[in-house]
């Protein structure tokens, strides 16, 4: 899941499916079309999340996490992270 603060430049990465290697924003084509659609450059945040070997538990995961994620910046978003988009 990415989650897009157009307005502050950053792209938030949450991705709990467990991969070999290291996890960055080139992993990950939307990564490339993102800027592009909305033409600006962003700064990309890998979230630090639970990982599982995949199967039907990412979309709970996702939920989770989004959740999680509004809870930790809640206090921000009315000035820094307004106009947020989520993207599956």
């Amino acid at each position: 899941m990415f989650i897009i603060t157009q307005n502050i430049g950053h792209i938030y990465i949450l991705d709990s499916t467990k991969i070999k290697g290291e996890k960055n924003a080139f992993n990950y084509r939307r990564s490339s079309l993102i800027p592009t659609a909305l033409g600006s450059e962003f700064d990309y945040k890998m979230v630090d999340c639970k990982q599982h070997n995949g199967g039907w538990k990412c979309g709970y995961m996702v939920l989770q996490y989004m959740f999680d994620f509004v809870n930790l910046y809640q206090n921000q978003f009315p000035n820094e992270v307004s106009n947020m988009c989520v993207c599956v």
